[in-house]
């Protein structure tokens, strides 16, 4: 059994709603009774979040009063288009968490915002659990579709607008990370589209219509995905009138329901497979034993990946055990297998076939290039007499191995069910 999906129906704020919630895991991999059981408490939590819910007035703000709504759909739109730019994990992870904050900052002021924020949601999770690039563009043109529409330089257009300018934009990194942090300040002009002129559409300005949305737009539904344990969670919802503020409610629920699981992602469990790995290389390194800085640093650090690893998966228990119990040899013994380890030279086309047919059919779930590349350097090789940084390994799901991916020692291969 791969998945399992329940019905929702459910009268909220005079309309009616209706949906399912669908949990799934990867081919090959059984689903268990704790995420059957997560499934239906987050069904149980819609319907009972979406009956308590008590309708509020969905005018939408206009001239001033919109200001910082208006602002808010300019950064966003700006997001959505960096986050089509992104060239790496990092970097979709960074815009996508970005985007994600524009549209739940619109949501207080603007329910119709709850649209373009499941699925910037969706986005963020998929892009920690490895998905990007042609994967997730379907949801960023869905976005698109649910964020205001700006006016494009030539478009007739009859009424009032704002046009919103970046006049500060700087992306800082953020120390002993590879996110970013995002500096913007806005300032917004009023005017009727008739006083528009060639400066309002420069290359910073953002022109919106006000009020933002059209009547009806974008249309009260609502899909939002998160994954815990291996799982995925998608939610899908639709009311019969556009109204928001129940996809709000039911929002801001979902997440912070899943939230307090504290699930380890794709993204933290392959990256720490492979940090523990060279972790525990090191700690059968002459350094180690003759550094005790070096050899606190390397347990410390052992003790954080065990304690991510456990979070994510009952499987890890056992390493769990062995790492806080300084048994490091039997620790490496239970950690998953770098399949990098069965070749040794070039493999013929015929090997690297043969490879990943035995590789697929012995584990069910995917496989995962984790490259160790710091400042880029794919060919970089693991210290041996200090501690690489965890952020310096970077997970890469892909469905066929190829040669390319047993060119450094530094790389290790997985395929679980994750």
């Amino acid at each position: 059994m791969e998945g399992k999906t329940w019905n929702i129906s459910v009268k909220s704020a005079a309309t009616q709603f209706t949906g399912q919630v669908n949990v799934s895991v990867l081919p090959g991999v059984q689903i268990t009774k704790q995420q059957i059981k997560l499934g239906q408490e987050l069904a149980q939590l819609i319907e009972t979040t979406a009956r308590s819910y008590r309708a509020v007035d969905e005018t939408q703000p206009i001239g001033r009063n919109a200001d910082d709504v208006s602002g808010v759909a300019a950064f966003a739109i700006m997001m959505l288009r960096v986050l089509r730019q992104a060239r790496s994990t990092e970097q979709t992870c960074t815009f996508a968490i970005f985007l994600v904050e524009a549209c739940r900052a619109g949501l207080w002021d603007e329910p119709r915002f709850a649209v373009a924020f499941s699925l910037a949601t969706t986005v963020r999770e998929k892009a920690r659990n490895l998905e990007r690039g042609g994967q997730l563009e379907d949801y960023l043109n869905e976005i698109e579709r649910a964020l205001p529409q700006p006016i494009r330089k030539g478009t007739r257009w009859s009424g009032p607008v704002v046009a919103v300018r970046y006049k500060e934009f700087e992306q800082t990194p953020v120390e002993g990370s590879k996110l970013v942090q995002m500096n913007t300040a806005l300032h917004s002009t009023h005017v009727d589209s008739s006083e528009l002129t060639d400066e309002h559409f420069g290359g910073r300005t953002t022109v919106l219509p006000m009020p933002l949305y059209r009547l009806g737009e974008p249309g009260a539904r609502m899909l939002m995905s998160f994954f815990v344990g291996g799982a995925e969670y998608t939610v899908g919802l639709e009311g019969k009138r556009p109204v928001y503020g129940p996809l709000r409610a039911i929002g801001l629920a979902l997440e912070k329901f899943v939230e307090k699981r504290n699930a380890a992602t794709a993204l933290d469990v392959y990256r720490t497979l492979a940090y523990a790995r060279a972790l525990l290389q090191l700690a059968n390194e002459d350094a180690y034993a003759d550094n005790e800085y070096l050899a606190e640093a390397v347990d410390d650090a052992l003790c954080e990946c065990a304690d991510t690893l456990w979070e994510a998966g009952e499987e890890f228990e056992d390493f769990h055990q062995a790492v806080f119990g300084a048994d490091y040899w039997r620790a490496e013994e239970l950690l998953p297998e770098d399949i990098s380890e069965r070749v040794d030279g070039n493999l013929s086309r015929e090997q690297l076939e043969a490879l990943n047919e035995a590789v697929v059919e012995a584990t069910p779930g995917r496989t995962v290039v984790v490259f160790y590349n710091p400042n880029g350097d794919q060919h970089a090789e693991l210290p041996t007499d200090w501690i690489p940084e965890q952020e310096d390994f970077t997970p890469v799901a892909v469905p066929w191995l190829q040669a390319e991916h047993f060119a450094s020692p530094s790389t290790q291969i997985f395929r679980t069910r994750f």
